[in-house]
């Protein structure tokens, strides 16, 4: 979380002077996290681009790690487990067919 501050995220200008993402990538995790909030960090675990990239304006904004780290638990464990339920799911239809 604290990348967001030592990289040299600027939320006024939507950069990052060290980072190797494009300035795009940033500016719609930004305007992510700045429509939803700390929510956006629970949310932007299944986004693609949006998961990577959320720490920074997360930090830029100072939000709190405890607060991040329980977001961040509790959207992977969520995503995470939905992914292992759709592979255990297609998995049992497999051996059903054999």
């Amino acid at each position: 979380m604290r990348s967001g501050r030592r990289s040299g995220w600027n939320a006024q200008s939507g950069g990052c002077r060290d980072c190797l993402s494009s300035t795009a990538d940033f500016t719609k995790a930004a305007e992510w996290f700045g429509r939803h909030g700390r929510t956006s960090v629970f949310f932007g675990r299944p986004v693609p681009g949006i998961r990577s990239l959320i720490s920074l304006p997360a930090g830029a904004e100072r939000m709190p790690l405890a607060t991040f780290s329980a977001f961040t638990l509790a959207g992977s464990l969520l995503w995470n487990g939905l992914r292992e339920a759709a592979g255990a799911a297609g998995a049992a239809g497999s051996a059903r067919g054999r």
